[in-house]
């Protein structure tokens, strides 16, 4: 006993150390986690915090900062929740600079629950120094003590990944797939820390069981009879709109009023409109804009991956690329900061003209200290010559912009296609934010309120570009889709998509509207429900142009399973299917082969 007494009294900094560790994890990184997931959260949070024992900086220093990093990450991951209904994962890792261009929208929260955990983490800490202040008598350390210990936490930190990453998967311990519906929710059940290291196992594309070089050959061959016809359009315009969602899809709404009714109104002939399914909600707009771009599926890829900030995209075909042999100058469009999501280095391989973002909007301002501006949390004024709501350039501006450029086309005798992303509508949707706009009282959330009368502005902004279009000699066709529904942590939009077990129900979190128009004669001939990564062959079938026999294949998976996203997909009798079922059909597998061909092995 008297040997015990002794090893605690002389450990005593170290043993206070670990019991903090487990506090704070269980308190901030896993509350509420089940044990199994709050075994794990604890073992790796420990094995990381070890490295603070490591440093030279004392006992009181390593927790201080290990609270500092705790209470960090914990914050965060309550703040991404409030602001876009999903928590931190580790793709975040590579969207810090993103996150940094967009955040003078957002507010920081600061709830009752967030605040008595940060208090206790605090008080806990606070103890801690305090017990060890007060009672160590510090003694000199032995040289080889610091190596040692780093050697045994460099051995206990690579023991539990390769632990967990092996043996924890074969026994049930670590989840091998790990694909949810709410995030949010199931890093409440198994915490941040055993989220994260999911997602990251998950973060790995294999080749397909079955793939070469040759299959892809052959299915190429297979797919390649195709022709077009003469009579296609003079300009074809793809507006990417910013959070459009249309709640409407999903039966009665209960809003005073529909912000899309004009829309909905419409009466032309060359008018057809319908469901979008789409791999993303409340955020990362890059992933629908590479389905669509590029007609690749993230059915086939990971849950949460961003093709843009993670692979190597130069040599992978884009619609861009496509066009520009029948004859299109391809312009991409974008009122915001260009480096988001790293289009200023994709963009030059994709399109054949300069891309227009943000910075080259205005006739009058044409040089920014981003620097400078983002050091005082300020938005960026694009010029003063240019409409805003809020802080982003509207709809109207916007579309002004692609009206403009192709015009420029035209009158050098050139076909258009440009690749509009609008920014108008993306959150958060503070209502103070909105002091230069008339809301609207839709319901009795005010934020939600924010959105639905942005929504309304797009909707005025797309009718009067559509109108201008009706005089245009320039035969023009024009899709405009949502990219993702708007992040709102609201009952309001909650309604649609709460459920616990109905797939139908669930899956309208990622259902989003798509409209055409043409300003001549054309006969769509769309399907009312489809995925995105699908989109771009339906639009180029249709606007009669000549199909890749990547398009071609895609059409003919379409028939087959017309809705395919990482989450869910539904067959041709419209039956909700998990994908992993989509998947071993013979067409959806030569599907992914293609792709796997087009994105890792060109």
């Amino acid at each position: 006993m008297k040997k015990i007494i002794d090893y605690l009294r002389k450990n005593f900094p170290f043993i206070l150390f670990l019991i903090q560790t487990i506090l704070l994890t269980i308190i901030l990184i896993a509350p509420g986690a089940d044990m199994q997931s709050q075994m794990f959260n604890v073992y790796l949070i420990i094995a990381v915090m070890m490295v603070l024992l490591i440093l030279p900086i004392g006992y009181v220093a390593a927790a201080i900062i290990e609270n500092i990093i705790l209470g960090g990450i914990y914050y965060l991951n309550q703040f991404l929740i409030s602001v876009r209904n999903r928590p931190l994962n580790f793709m975040d890792i590579f969207c810090i600079n993103d996150a940094l261009n967009v955040r003078s929208n957002y507010s920081l929260i600061m709830t009752k629950t967030i605040l008595v955990r940060l208090i206790i983490s605090v008080l806990i800490t606070a103890v801690n120094c305090f017990l060890v202040i007060k009672f160590y008598k510090k003694k000199e350390t032995k040289a080889f003590v610091k190596p040692v210990s780093a050697i045994v936490t460099a051995v206990l930190m690579g023991g539990l990944f390769t632990f967990y990453n092996t043996v924890g998967v074969k026994i049930g311990m670590v989840e091998e797939h790990v694909l949810t519906w709410d995030e949010g929710a199931y890093a409440a059940v198994h915490g941040i820390a055993y989220s994260f290291f999911c997602e990251y196992r998950n973060s790995k594309v294999m080749a397909p069981e079955g793939y070469s070089a040759d299959a892809v050959k052959t299915i190429a061959e297979k797919y390649a009879d195709n022709d077009g016809n003469e009579d296609i359009p003079t300009n074809i315009i793809v507006i990417m709109n910013e959070s459009l969602a249309d709640y409407s899809l999903f039966g009665e709404t209960g809003f005073n009023g529909d912000p899309l009714e004009k829309i909905h109104a419409l009466k032309d002939e060359n008018f057809r409109e319908g469901r979008l399914a789409v791999e993303v909600y409340g955020g990362y707009t890059c992933n629908s804009e590479f389905e669509f771009l590029t007609g690749c599926s993230l059915a086939f890829l990971n849950q949460n991956d961003i093709p843009y900030l993670k692979y190597k995209l130069n040599n992978v075909p884009s619609m861009g690329n496509d066009l520009e042999k029948y004859g299109y100058s391809s312009v991409p469009v974008h009122p915001y900061i260009g480096q988001e999501w790293r289009r200023n280095f994709i963009y030059p391989n994709w399109f054949t003209e300069e891309f227009i973002s943000g910075e080259k909007f205005s006739d009058k301002q044409n040089s920014f200290d981003y620097d400078d501006i983002f050091k005082q949390g300020q938005y960026v004024n694009f010029g003063d010559d240019l409409e805003y709501l809020r802080r982003y350039i509207s709809d109207a501006e916007d579309l002004r912009k692609v009206r403009k450029v192709t015009d420029e086309l035209n009158s050098d005798n050139k076909k258009a296609f440009i690749f509009n992303i609008t920014m108008q509508n993306h959150g958060g949707y503070d209502y103070k934010s909105a002091e230069n706009m008339e809301i609207i009282d839709y319901t009795p959330d005010k934020e939600f309120n924010v959105y639905l009368t942005l929504t309304k502005y797009s909707a005025e902004a797309y009718l009067d570009y559509i109108d201008e279009l009706r005089k245009s000699p320039e035969h023009t066709a024009v899709l405009m889709f949502g990219d993702h529904q708007p992040g709102i942590l609201s009952d309001e939009p909650a309604k649609f998509y709460n459920s616990e077990s109905d797939i139908k129900i669930m899956a309208n979190k990622f259902i989003v509207p798509y409209m055409l128009w043409a300003n001549y004669d054309i006969d769509w001939d769309v399907p009312e429900f489809l995925s995105i990564n699908y989109l771009s062959a339906v639009l180029k079938e249709n606007c009669g142009l000549k199909l890749e026999p990547m398009d071609v294949l895609r059409l003919k998976a379409m028939e087959e399973y017309p809705v395919l996203t990482n989450r869910f997909s539904v067959d041709k009798d419209g039956n909700y299917v998990d994908t992993n079922i989509a998947k071993n059909s013979g067409i959806i597998k030569e599907y992914e082969y293609m792709q796997y061909n087009r994105m890792f092995d060109k």
